[in-house]
């Protein structure tokens, strides 16, 4: 099996939001929905804040804010997802798009750390939330975190090549596979409240 390592270096166009709830303890009952054996020690020490509870934001070390690398393999899933309704796209070709992106493709560092630019800072973006329930719409008011655009974000996308079958019709693995899907995000964007253009961004890819 052959392994290709590709660094990707992002620049956001518009402001992304932060996932992560402020409160500790609500972030390691979610992370223990997900994930079987529950949040890693790093996660939770990163998870400390000083935010009001009901704010999203991003994970902390000295004070500089980062993503997981499962958020960003979260995204090459959907983006997958989103591509494979289009004729003719690459991803269209790929059956069991989800579990084969969790075998071949994997994402470093663990943690990805957000590059803000001088002179800007982490802002914070409110909106209502609409819902229809059975009492009538409601609203409600959702505040998270946000990072400026114009900041970076680098990461390392190796990619395991198998052996094909016959029948595949693409290589599992490719860089134009991962093209396709990061051309997605320009449009899609990354983190919270995605469908109103939130992390957007520009994409290249940089010699190791």
């Amino acid at each position: 099996m052959n392994y290709q390592r590709i660094k990707v270096q992002i620049t956001l166009s518009d402001p992304m939001l932060g996932t992560k709830p402020a409160n500790p303890e609500i972030f390691s009952d979610y992370v223990a929905s997900k994930r079987p054996d529950g949040p890693a020690k790093d996660e939770l020490e990163s998870a400390e804040s000083t935010e009001i509870n009901g704010t999203t934001g991003f994970h902390k070390l000295d004070g500089k804010p980062f993503i997981q690398d499962y958020q960003i393999k979260g995204f090459l899933k959907e983006a997958c997802s989103a591509m494979r309704q289009i004729p003719g796209a690459l991803s269209a070709n790929i059956a069991s798009h989800k579990s084969r992106i969790d075998l071949l493709f994997f994402v470093e560092p663990r943690s990805i750390e957000i590059q803000i630019q001088d002179g800007q800072s982490i802002g914070i973006c409110e909106r209502p939330l609409r819902a229809d329930t059975m009492q009538g719409p409601r609203v409600a008011l959702a505040r998270s975190e946000e990072v400026p655009a114009g900041s970076i974000i680098e990461f390392t996308v190796i990619l395991a090549s198998p052996t094909l079958t016959n029948k595949e019709k693409v290589k599992i693995a490719s860089d134009d596979l991962l093209k396709e899907w990061l051309d997605y995000g320009q449009l899609h964007g990354l983190g919270q409240w995605r469908n109103s253009g939130k992390g957007r961004f520009t994409y290249k890819f940089i010699p190791e």
